[in-house]
């Protein structure tokens, strides 16, 4: 897959999970005024899907595009739903569950600058493959707020 290719569009009804071999893609949701705010990334051996719309078998209320040349295996979602999954089925809810907690405290709990500091450090696959644009819209702050934090840290 493509730069820019969609494999979900915002509010269309979801079919598919795609696993990463390589490249990276991002869940986005498009805002009233235009603007992109990036969910969440996926990167090469992860599951990409928006979980609320497998779960409530309701439109996506993010898309899934391709940030990075992409391989990916495209996963029929209705798969999931028969019994001799249901333990894998079972782990993923799980291990979706205790994501969304540390993300929640990962934004609520510390500001802009110590985000990034854990990108930083925990995270520096993601600063080599995302463009500085690409991390602040995950950060939930501007393009110049992040490099303000940048330069305080002496990496501009």
């Amino acid at each position: 897959m493509n730069t820019h290719d969609v494999l979900l569009e915002q509010q269309q009804q979801q079919n598919y999970a795609y696993f990463v071999q390589s490249g990276v893609l991002v869940a986005a949701y498009l805002d009233e005024q235009g603007q992109q705010h990036y969910k969440e990334f996926y990167f090469q051996g992860e599951l990409a899907f928006i979980y609320s719309a497998w779960i409530t078998q309701q439109p996506a209320n993010y898309s899934l595009e391709v940030l990075k040349p992409s391989c990916l295996l495209r996963v029929p979602l209705a798969e999931l739903a028969q019994p001799r999954w249901h333990s894998l089925t079972m782990a993923l809810l799980q291990q979706q569950v205790l994501f969304k907690e540390s993300k929640e405290a990962f934004l609520l709990l510390q500001s802009p600058q110590q985000r990034y500091q854990f990108l930083l450090t925990h995270r520096p696959h993601w600063l080599a493959q995302l463009s500085l644009t690409q991390v602040a819209k995950y950060l939930g702050i501007s393009a110049v707020s992040l490099s303000r934090i940048r330069a305080r840290l002496g990496l501009n």
